[in-house]
């Protein structure tokens, strides 16, 4: 599946962040994340979040050192980063099989831009 989701590093890590960015925190073996990943890059491909956000996806394996400045609880987790604020999408309270799923996300981001036309 095409999507608009690019890998992130620390190195690729922007210094400062000046569009609304969507981080994907996943582990290879993580049987949640293989069912998230589609889901994610579904997602960065809805024309209501073009020109709004950035979607990244970061491998916790491979960048130990970015998954831990975010100080996660594990994967899968999602933050979505503007200027100097971040916030970590909240894990469901009732998870469907992929962890988060499409309408939790969905929803938090448009909340979250809801919220930037409105302040």
């Amino acid at each position: 599946m095409k999507s608009n989701v690019e890998k992130l590093t620390l190195e690729s890590f922007p210094d400062k962040i000046d569009v609304p960015t969507v981080i994907f925190f996943s582990r290879e073996g993580c049987h949640f994340c293989k069912k998230l990943k589609p889901i994610y890059r579904k997602i960065s491909l809805m024309e209501r979040f073009q020109g709004i956000y950035k979607f990244y996806i970061v491998d916790a394996d491979e960048e130990f050192l970015l998954y831990e400045k975010f100080k996660s609880d594990g994967v899968p987790a999602i933050y979505v980063l503007y200027e100097e604020d971040g916030i970590e999408i909240p894990y469901p309270s009732s998870p469907p099989p992929s962890g988060y799923g499409e309408e939790h996300i969905t929803s938090f981001l448009d909340e979250l831009m809801e919220n930037n036309e409105e302040g």
